[in-house]
């Protein structure tokens, strides 16, 4: 069972961390369900944008019929545009998923980048500035602390994936402005989803530090 979204004032930062966790937490309890209502080998030559709407309509699906109290607080969007200064109208850039708490006085957004991993589909593109750059340069998740990666798993395992995206980080963690000593580490924010890791980043163009939660999910 998921606690609920407590109330907070946004001074107030340890009420605020407590939150994060929360809702961090339900936005992947949302994403495991969606997962689970899918036929993951169905999807194993579809195009990324295919699997995100699958997905999508999937946490729709749970939400239409909330089995918990939360979630009549919680909605999901594809691809919704992201308003900032240098781009205009249709211009404008489309985060892939994104998950809207309306909890008044802590109205937040969890926003998810997806990519697809297997041939023709390196780690260089789920790691490069269309996929999780776009949360290292400020163009997505801006004024947010934590986004997700989700990655999907067409070719080969989850675990050969990480170890792919982990060497990449760790070989070159300047280039993802990636300052600790533990990188990349494995999480377990809800039972079942089995590949979930953690990374953080500094974003000197934004000023504020960004947490990265890489969810592998597999379609093969």
């Amino acid at each position: 069972m998921i606690t609920t979204i407590p109330a907070y004032s946004r001074s107030e930062s340890g009420n605020a961390d407590a939150y994060r966790r929360v809702f961090r937490r339900q936005v992947h309890e949302l994403l495991k369900l969606g997962y689970d209502r899918l036929t993951p080998a169905d999807c194993c030559a579809e195009q990324e944008e295919t699997i995100t709407g699958f997905l999508v309509e999937a946490i729709d699906g749970v939400l239409d019929c909330p089995s918990e109290d939360w979630m009549r607080f919680l909605s999901v969007h594809e691809d919704p545009r992201v308003h900032d200064q240098a781009r205009k109208g249709k211009r404008r850039r489309r985060v892939d998923l994104r998950v809207d708490s309306s909890v008044s006085r802590a109205r937040t957004r969890f926003s998810f980048e997806a990519k697809r991993l297997g041939k023709d589909h390196p780690v260089g593109e789920y790691l490069g500035q269309d996929g999780m750059g776009c949360f290292l340069s400020g163009a997505y998740a801006r004024d947010d602390d934590q986004a997700g990666m989700l990655g999907y798993v067409q070719a080969g395992t989850p675990q050969q994936w990480v170890g792919r995206i982990r060497s990449a980080l760790e070989t070159d963690p300047s280039r993802y402005n990636m300052p600790e000593l533990e990188r990349f580490s494995s999480v377990e924010i809800v039972d079942g989803l089995n590949h979930t890791y953690r990374s953080n980043h500094d974003r000197p163009s934004v000023g504020r530090r960004v947490s990265i939660f890489h969810t592998l999910l597999q379609f093969n």
